[in-house]
């Protein structure tokens, strides 16, 4: 994860889109943030803003490796909260019920653990459409083919349309065909090992 601020003007519809929802995703985020800090307290949350942070480094660049890091993080908070109601089944405890004066947030920590879970996977799902997306997106400007026609689409008009994501299979076509002949791929021999 590189720190550069450059961003980078989504060229296809689709970037555009995944754009939009990690922006939403992160502003879901810095709330779901505020939500646990004011119910459980704990000031170690405020490291999950960090997630903010890997979510805006991620739709400024469109690079889809931040993506991946925060996908990691998230299903360890999913694990973590998994855990959480995986221990409270296997000792037997309600879960919802008489007051305890000893953990006095221990019910309202729960309903806030299970929205988390169940935001976690919204979030793991946009997170991997906008990582699909962004993946695309650096497929086509490895090859080339996007680079090109955002370029001439630039100098032609300022509203982009849709990039056609079928030039690279056309490219694949239009290759030479494979020799013909007795030649079979894996049909030798072959040497056994130790």
């Amino acid at each position: 994860m590189c720190f550069n601020i450059q961003t980078i003007d989504p060229p296809t519809e689709g970037t555009r889109k995944a754009v939009m929802m990690l922006k939403l995703l992160a502003i879901s985020e810095a709330i779901a943030v505020l939500l646990q800090l004011i119910v459980i307290g704990d000031f170690g949350i405020f490291f999950q803003l960090f997630l903010v942070f890997i979510l805006y480094m991620a739709w400024a660049q469109l690079n889809a490796c931040n993506i991946v890091f925060y996908e990691i993080y998230i299903l360890q908070q999913m694990l973590f909260i998994f855990i959480i109601f995986g221990t409270r089944v296997q000792n037997g405890e309600k879960f919802f019920g008489e007051y305890d004066p000893v953990h006095r947030n221990s019910q309202a920590m729960l309903i806030v653990y299970f929205i988390l879970f169940f935001y976690y996977i919204g979030a793991c799902t946009v997170g991997f459409l906008a990582y699909k997306e962004f993946r695309i997106y650096q497929y086509d400007t490895q090859s080339g083919v996007a680079y090109q026609q955002y370029q001439g689409e630039q100098a032609q008009s300022p509203v982009l349309p849709q990039q056609n994501r079928q030039q690279p299979q056309q490219n694949r076509q239009q290759a030479p065909p494979p020799q013909q002949g007795n030649f079979v791929a894996f049909g030798g021999q072959g040497v056994r090992l130790g």
